[in-house]
């Protein structure tokens, strides 16, 4: 794997731009950035904590919880089309 230090902002940054932030007042583009990040920043700390289990424990279940994680996101994208968050 390669170090890519601008992974998240590249992520950001195509996020903005599809997205209604063109428009927002840039108190709602500054709030909306740190909770990208803070996001980026949870899920990072996840995954780190299931590769120390999977270290310590000699098991990976870590497609269990990447399986997990697709279908809570899924579910909130689906709410949220529906208006409902």
């Amino acid at each position: 794997m390669t170090n890519n230090p601008e992974l998240i902002e590249r992520a950001w940054i195509a996020y903005a731009a599809t997205s209604d932030m063109a428009d927002a007042p840039e108190g709602v583009f500054i709030a909306v950035r740190r909770a990208f990040y803070g996001g980026a920043a949870a899920l990072l700390i996840s995954l780190q904590r299931i590769a120390e289990q999977a270290a310590e424990s000699g098991e990976d279940d870590a497609q269990s919880v990447l399986d997990a994680m697709g279908a809570e996101l899924q579910t909130f994208a689906e709410d949220v089309l529906a208006g409902k968050k």
